[in-house]
């Protein structure tokens, strides 16, 4: 028989007695491996604990969701378990639990995964202990969601209105101490860079408090109008209040606007879309300050940036009219 080692080839040849001795040694060597392995051994072993809650209760605190374990069985067992089985989950019915603690006898013994009795496993303590346990009356609330926009527009491109979400708001479940702290619920982030188009997707909402706050919803449906803007310029006249004399003049009369509109709707804009004023309640004028601030009224409420110049006007009294 030829055995290589270290890239070297060795002749062993085993005869009489040694080959006897040889085969027997692998025999007693086979024997004992399949008695040691009938055995009970213990070995660690990390473990997720799965809750069954009491109905219409909620944590208020997440309780420990691992464990390390240590698991009891004969050799073949924790073999088997260790070859085809790579999750281990410790099931606690909480159903009937009045206590915050749960101690380590008690723990075990409401273990209700019959997969480790028939796998031949048991679990005769886990690090910690105890565990502590903290859950109220379930409540519920309806806020409303929020997209996580991390949309990047293409130069000129914008949305034309507010996103739209379809739903528009989620009911939560849960403790009420937790509840209190949430007023909305954020999508998953919304990406795109140079966007040109509308957007319509679905998005899941945001993982938060997992376990501890149950959504009547996973997902919203988005949609965002996307087009090309455009500035355009509209003089606007401006009203006088509170006016004490009719040939009262200003400087200057109207105002230019300045503004982005959609394409689509650059020719609905209009003067009469606008409306500034400004108010001379209590305000002398014949006074050497005559002038005041431009107020806007009323605008469209889909354009953008919009500016005034100039912001304010001086007004004073004609010739032609004779003031005290």
């Amino acid at each position: 028989m030829k055995i290589k080692l270290f890239n070297r080839e060795f002749n062993l040849r085993l005869q009489g007695d040694k080959a006897i001795l040889a085969v027997c040694i692998g025999i007693a060597l086979i024997f004992w491996f399949f008695t040691k392995m009938g055995n009970t051994f213990t070995t660690q072993r990390e473990v997720e604990v799965a809750y069954i809650k009491p109905s219409g209760k909620a944590f208020s605190e997440l309780p420990k969701e691992n464990l390390t374990a240590t698991v009891e069985g004969t050799g073949w067992d924790l073999m088997s378990d260790f070859l085809f089985n790579d999750r281990m989950q410790l099931s606690v019915d909480l159903r009937n639990e009045r206590a915050a603690v749960i101690d380590p006898s008690d723990l075990l013994s409401r273990n209700t995964d019959l997969s480790l009795k028939k796998k031949g496993l048991s679990i005769i303590r886990t690090n910690p202990a105890n565990l502590y346990i903290s859950y109220k009356d379930e409540t519920q609330k309806t806020v409303p969601l929020l997209l996580n926009d991390g949309i990047e527009y293409a130069a000129g491109f914008f949305p034309t209105s507010p996103p739209l979400l379809e739903p528009d708001s989620v009911l939560l479940a849960g403790a009420p101490g937790l509840l209190d702290t949430i007023d909305f619920w954020r999508t998953e982030p919304l990406t795109a860079t140079n966007q040109k188009d509308s957007v319509r997707v679905r998005l899941q909402l945001e993982e938060k408090l997992p376990k501890l706050i149950r959504l009547s919803v996973q997902e919203t449906e988005v949609l965002i109008p996307v087009e090309k803007w455009t500035e355009k310029n509209i003089m606007i006249p401006v009203e006088v209040q509170n006016a004490r004399d009719t040939l009262l003049k200003l400087i200057p009369p109207a105002i230019e606007t300045t503004f982005s509109v959609p394409l689509s709707r650059f020719n609905e804009v209009t003067a009469a879309s606008f409306r500034l004023t400004i108010d001379l309640q209590g305000l002398n004028p014949n006074a050497k300050n005559n002038s005041v601030p431009v107020m806007l009224q009323q605008k469209p409420d889909f354009i953008r940036a919009l500016t005034l110049d100039p912001k304010s006007v001086r007004y004073f009294v004609s010739d032609t009219v004779r003031t005290d």
